[in-house]
């Protein structure tokens, strides 16, 4: 709000003379004067769509209210919009129209960021913003159109104004914010979304280790000749030797045990043999 209008919104209604004496212009005048001088909060650009619909099926554990949660490292990519949008929809449009002086005519990601947007300034600012909130960057794109941060909870939460706490789903455990980001509005005019807040996304090593663990194990138990350590030892059958190549797998992957370890007891089949490396399995009777 200007200072005028700021003035103008302070007269009373009705107007009388008595109401509005000079005093109480001067304390109108000073009041709109002094309010900015005193720390106003800036106007600021809310990104929507960044609240998980998953959140409403979940419960809170605990804000991220420690010390500890707010050093918690995140990675942080802020995607920008471009400058002139419908541009660039046309210009894409003119690349597979044969009837278009365009077709076929592809510009590098420069020269589109150069005619399409983002401008070098508002990436600049965008990027100036986040450095000087203590984020590192991790990458720029030669297209302006993202920018990869590196950084902290606490610093995501003070820079994008948001609440992050610590959310259960099912059998998850996950990190997202409560509410929408925002930016000041100089700098969120430029800034299309953040992705990252949120961990739930994130695949857990587990939906990817174990199912290609009980993979290799079906295979080293079923399809490969097993090893024998010499005359009156019986080989374990096909089952005991998934189940005993699945429990090892699974032990290494927490770093309870060593690759080495897992060779030698898989080529013996639990008893020692001076055959090692990896080619120990393979020393088969036929």
């Amino acid at each position: 709000m200007s200072f005028v209008d700021c003035v103008v919104a302070a007269i009373p209604r009705p107007f009388t003379r008595n109401a509005w004496t000079r005093a109480g212009f001067i304390a109108a005048a000073l009041a709109c004067v002094v309010q900015p001088a005193l720390g106003a909060e800036p106007a600021r650009t809310t990104l929507a769509g960044h609240v998980l619909p998953a959140l409403s099926e979940s419960q809170q554990i605990m804000p991220k209210s420690t010390s500890a949660d707010d050093n918690e490292a995140l990675t942080l990519t802020v995607v920008l919009k471009r400058d002139d949008e419908a541009a660039f929809q046309q210009y894409l449009a003119d690349l597979s129209d044969p009837a278009s002086p365009s077709f076929h005519r592809y510009a590098d990601a420069a020269a589109q960021a150069d005619r399409f947007g983002p401008s070098a300034a508002a990436y600049a600012a965008v990027r100036a913003y986040f450095t000087a909130q203590g984020f590192a960057v991790v990458d720029d794109s030669a297209n302006r159109l993202t920018l990869t941060l590196r950084g902290t909870v606490g610093q995501a939460e003070r820079s994008l104004a948001v609440q992050m706490a610590e959310f259960s789903l099912a059998d998850r455990t996950f990190r997202a914010n409560e509410n929408e980001p925002s930016l000041p509005a100089e700098v969120g005019a430029h800034v299309q979304s953040v992705a990252g807040l949120s961990n739930l996304a994130m695949p857990r090593p587990d939906s990817i280790a174990y199912p290609l663990i009980d993979a290799i194990c079906a295979l080293q138990a079923y399809a490969l000749p097993i090893a024998s350590a010499g005359p009156g030892y019986t080989p374990p059958t096909p089952k005991q030797l998934f189940d005993k190549c699945v429990t090892a797998l699974r032990s290494l992957r927490d770093g309870s045990r060593t690759m080495r370890t897992w060779r030698r007891s898989w080529a013996t089949g639990g008893r020692p043999t001076s055959a090692s490396g990896p080619t120990a399995r393979f020393a088969t009777t036929r």
